[in-house]
């Protein structure tokens, strides 16, 4: 069943036209937002420019310990993110991804956010503080898929909070 479920859910982001491997534009994130029976799933992509100012791989220690910083600021799924109290979501752990380096001279940094949710109806909203924390990041687009409905809409610094309806 749950591989039913993943499927659909697969081809459901399909459907919105999604480009997995969106452009890489500095000062633009991307995430996705997937409710499955209890489960929430937010996919967040961020160029590391965005989160340290570069996007090769460190050079010093400096560097080193800037991408460590970053990474363990961006696992707290807590301080970046908060969905309707309504919808009584409690934080797993998050799961981020060391960059890939490639050769493009590009790189973004993925991060994994999963809640549990006691009433997943009830989610209407969830808010951001990734601007707050990351002065560089200027927009979000930010897709979802809900029982309710699929669509897409924008975050900034000004609106950092996706509502359910909420155009871009």
């Amino acid at each position: 069943m749950h591989a039913i479920r993943s499927i659909l859910i697969a081809l459901s982001l399909c459907s919105l036209g999604w480009v997995w491997a969106a452009p890489h534009t500095h000062g633009q994130g991307q995430a996705s937002l997937v409710l499955s029976g209890q489960t929430l799933t937010l996919e967040l992509s961020l160029p590391l420019d965005v989160v340290l100012g570069f996007e090769r791989a460190p050079r010093s220690d400096k560097e080193r310990q800037a991408l460590q910083q970053a990474m363990t600021q961006l696992s707290q799924t807590d301080a970046l993110w908060t969905p309707s109290a309504a919808a009584q979501c409690k934080a797993q752990a998050a799961q981020a991804q060391t960059p890939d380096w490639g050769g493009s001279g590009h790189a973004d940094l993925d991060v994994t956010y999963t809640w549990v949710c006691q009433q997943p109806m009830a989610l209407e909203r969830i808010q951001t503080q990734l601007f707050e924390q990351f002065k560089r990041l200027r927009r979000l687009d930010f897709n979802h898929v809900l029982p309710k409905g699929q669509g897409a809409s924008r975050l900034t610094p000004k609106q950092p909070v996706w509502q359910a309806g909420n155009k871009p």
